[in-house]
């Protein structure tokens, strides 16, 4: 079913998910935001009902581009100017609203994409609000936090790497695709650990992915509530 019958049918609820392409050390995939936000915005579209998922928007602001700075200082990174990823939100999100969807909802799960997704659904609902759209920013939904709380909680302590690399993400990458951390490739070059945490010994992998696992279902939980809250008022 195409996305006009869908609508027709009452699937009016629609997800625009932001992730973000930066460097992340040698053994993480650079789309791991993208990877992210797209298996969680599919889920927690199933669980709301009626609801669709955009096209994950791969570019958000990851540092000032010249001169580079934050995440644009390493190579693989690509990144807008906070105004430029505003304009593209925007601009996704009335396309969106033209078409007959009566719901919009932001999710990014970039840390530096918040603020520019906050101002996007606030210009969003000021521009569409005569149509009768309802466009919400969910900051729940990067909570990372509450995650770094869960994984202390297990009684996981992080040995902070050199590298971009961290728990709270490589976990729940590992339970989506453990090629996404080069999981085969981390072995074979003697990095047997996850954040300092044993990765390769008997139980290791499938004690982290449960938790990795956990962290998903919190995340889409937690989402789903906020989104219900909002759309309630």
């Amino acid at each position: 079913m195409g996305v006009r019958d869908r609508i027709k049918a009452g699937d009016t609820q629609v997800i625009i998910p932001t992730g973000g392409i930066e460097q992340n050390g040698p053994f993480v995939t650079l789309n791991k935001h993208d990877i992210l936000v797209r298996s969680l915005s599919l889920q927690i579209a199933r669980e709301l009902t009626h609801t669709l998922v955009a096209p994950v928007v791969s570019f958000v602001p990851e540092g000032s581009i010249i001169p580079p700075s934050g995440h644009m200082l390493y190579p693989g990174t690509i990144s807008l100017s906070e105004d430029t990823f505003v304009g593209l939100l925007q601009d996704i999100g009335l396309s969106l609203g033209t078409h007959g969807f009566r719901e919009i909802i932001l999710l990014g799960d970039s840390g530096q994409s918040q603020s520019g997704m906050k101002t996007a659904a606030t210009r969003l609902q000021s521009q569409l609000a005569s149509s009768g759209v309802r466009v919400i920013f969910v900051p729940e939904f990067y909570d990372y936090d509450s995650i770094r709380t869960l994984i202390r909680e297990r009684g996981i302590v992080e040995k902070p790497e050199e590298f971009h690399e961290e728990l709270a993400f490589s976990l729940q990458l590992l339970a989506i695709n453990p090629e996404s951390i080069h999981y085969t490739q981390r072995l074979a070059a003697g990095y047997i650990t996850l954040g300092g945490v044993p990765l390769a010994g008997p139980g290791d992998r499938e004690r982290l992915t449960q938790l990795g696992r956990e962290i998903l279902a919190m995340r889409t939980a937690k989402t789903v509530a906020a989104v219900q809250k909002y759309l309630s008022k």
